[in-house]
């Protein structure tokens, strides 16, 4: 272990000295981080808050299917809904044939377009194996939250005149990818577990947000055209959605045009890796996850963890705790495309933390990762794997970068 620190630690110094003669210095940058775990000495009779009618109204009144969800609830429209939505978008996640194939009769896994069976099921809004009592007003906080430093180094790539792009560098190591076979909520499809070694890589400390999407689309053309505004929830600094794996390939190859270095969508390994920063739990920072911590659809609760503010809406990037690693937002807000093309197994899977692409993708659907605004939390684990096809936009769909650092000599 120590001599693999002592890699690391050269490895950086290596990094830093190259980076900085191709672009602005490495700097070094101090985050606030956050690790949740149950609160043992709570007494589980405020669970109950789950089922007030107040939860259950909010629950409800989302104009979207929610990702995963541990009851069939109709789509029903908002009341203030921020804008129209094409019956695509409505509809892209709806795949109600998934809920037979589940062994929890009362789950509707929307979220891919074909049977994906659920090693550890739950039900909806309570832990497995507790009663639930009739109601609790104002329940204690269930979740102890300790709060911590960590420091990292990144580079800054100016984008425009006011907009620029923060890249982290991720440091050289190996992991398990996928989850293991008791984790709650998990696919067949996130098996086998299996070691990953990944090389040193830059990747974009949040997902790439409007302003940095509208400032790229104002480069010169690559292959096909960019709308320069495609988001359904407006904000400079929210990330951008409704963009394809077409359309965030075109944004890397603009990307990498102007500036001279390669950007490109991370590997599936490489966006796993970088999202543990060194974890083995279902969420970098712990076993659950609350509203505290990510944008989801916290109406639901995972494992012992507690029910918060379903928003309904992206958030601001690098509103909620970093990992380690210095990343935001990699649980939840949007879902993001890889470079990769979807298997249903990690059987035979590359070793190297390279992408997995098939010889011909004319056919093939494309990994993404993370989790949504609107997903349960189940769809927000680290290991969470979902596919669309490559020309697909969604309100569920964003994106980050990756760039490779300089080759020494």
């Amino acid at each position: 272990m120590a001599r693999q620190n002592e890699r690391q630690v050269i490895a950086f110094a290596v990094l830093c000295q190259n980076v900085s003669s191709g672009c602005n210095y490495l700097q070094p940058v101090e985050f606030p981080v956050r690790e949740s775990y149950p609160n043992t000495n709570h007494n589980i009779k405020h669970l109950a808050h789950l089922t007030s009618s107040k939860r259950m109204a909010q629950a409800s009144k989302s104009p979207f299917p929610r990702g995963i969800q541990g009851d069939s609830c109709p789509l029903r429209p908002s009341a203030n809904p921020p804008g129209p939505l094409s019956k695509g978008e409505l509809s892209v996640q709806t795949r109600s044939s998934d809920a037979k194939t589940s062994e929890n009769p009362q789950r509707l896994d929307s979220l891919v377009g074909f049977p994906r069976r659920v090693i550890q099921p739950r039900s909806c809004f309570h832990p497995p194996n507790v009663a639930m009592p009739d109601r609790t007003t104002s329940p204690e906080r269930r979740l102890v939250i300790s709060r911590q430093t960590r420091k990292g180094q990144y580079f800054t790539e100016p984008l425009s005149e006011n907009v620029s792009l923060q890249m982290m560098l991720i440091p050289a190591g190996s992991f398990q990818m996928g989850s293991p076979a008791d984790e709650l909520d998990n696919y067949e499809d996130e098996q086998p577990q299996h070691g990953v070694t990944v090389p040193s890589f830059f990747i974009a400390r949040t997902p790439i947000t409007q302003a940095q999407w509208r400032a790229v689309t104002a480069y010169p053309k690559a292959q096909r055209d960019l709308d320069s505004d495609p988001s359904h929830f407006k904000g400079d600094n929210r990330p951008v959605e409704r963009v394809s794996w077409d359309d965030a390939t075109e944004f890397c190859q603009r990307l990498s045009q102007k500036t001279g270095r390669t950007y490109r969508l991370p590997s599936e390994a490489e966006w796993e890796y970088a999202c543990r920063a060194g974890t083995t739990t279902p969420f970098h920072f712990g076993e659950t996850i609350s509203d505290e911590l990510a944008n989801y659809c916290a109406s639901e609760i995972y494992g012992r963890g507690i029910a918060g503010e379903y928003r309904e809406t992206t958030t601001e990037v690098g509103q909620f705790p970093a990992n380690d690693w210095g990343l935001y937002d990699m649980h939840g807000n949007v879902l993001e495309w890889c470079e990769d093309d979807w298997h249903s197994s990690y059987e035979d899977a590359p070793s190297n933390g390279s992408a997995w692409i098939e010889a011909d993708r004319s056919e093939t659907t494309r990994v993404l990762r993370g989790g949504s605004w609107n997903y349960g939390p189940g769809g927000c684990r680290s290991a969470y794997r979902f596919s669309n096809s490559r020309d697909i936009r969604n309100v569920n769909f964003g994106f980050r970068v990756c760039c490779l650092p300089p080759r020494t000599s």
